[in-house]
């Protein structure tokens, strides 16, 4: 549980281009523009297993994050000096 959220657990790379696809999939039906608005940032799809995958959004308003989260019923945690946002995406 490397993201701090109780549901979380590990991707293999195996998973990657199918998880990019469902991402891409949620954030275009909020959106969002793959390359432009949001991208992967750090490890994913690069070692096996990834503990987490972190995605950079552009996006000034985090309570539109948390009423979205929230709405969806989705697990997450807010960082509100740092303007940031973690939640538990669920793909199996």
């Amino acid at each position: 549980m490397s993201s701090g959220l109780f549901n979380s657990k590990p991707l293999h790379i195996s998973q990657a281009d199918s998880f990019e696809i469902s991402i891409e999939k949620f954030l275009h039906g909020l959106g969002f523009v793959e390359n432009k608005e949001w991208s992967f940032i750090g490890s994913f799809g690069k070692k096996e297993f990834s503990g987490d995958v972190d995605i950079a959004i552009l996006h000034d308003d985090l309570e539109f994050w948390i009423q979205t989260f929230e709405k969806w019923g989705y697990e997450f945690k807010v960082c509100k000096g740092f303007n940031q946002i973690s939640f538990g995406y669920p793909f199996e």
